[in-house]
């Protein structure tokens, strides 16, 4: 009975852990919006209908630095939840960290291999 609990747990967590990377990509689709408005209005390419131009463009700055101060706590939770589940999966509590064999084909017909390149959640 305990270990169908911990299975389940185990799978809710993971649920979760893909929800909140969903949602981490809604939000930098906000944040690349306001950026490019705020482009767009620096370069007198857009024009807000409703409100003056310095309202408009505080208004889009504060509801940035909203959305980047979300976007960084979600980043070090995803983080954080990825690091427990990985110790729950694994029987001796050590965190795997996967290896990669790149091959690159460069532009004169040649292969490069870089061996044992290791990807992880440091690299957004």
């Amino acid at each position: 009975m305990y270990f169908k609990f911990q299975k389940n747990d185990a799978f809710q967590d993971g649920i979760n852990i893909i929800w909140k990377c969903i949602e981490r990509h809604d939000i930098m689709a906000d944040i690349n919006y306001r950026v490019r408005m705020l482009e767009l209005r620096g370069l007198n390419r857009f024009r807000p209908v409703n409100e003056s131009n310095y309202k408009f463009e505080e208004r889009t700055k504060s509801e940035l630095l909203v959305l980047l101060r979300y976007m960084n706590d979600l980043q070090f939770v995803n983080v954080r939840d990825r690091i427990n589940m990985e110790k729950k999966i694994n029987k001796n509590g050590e965190v795997q960290t996967l290896k990669y064999n790149i091959q690159y084909l460069l532009q004169n017909g040649e292969t490069r291999v870089y061996r044992n390149i290791i990807f992880n959640d440091a690299v957004f």
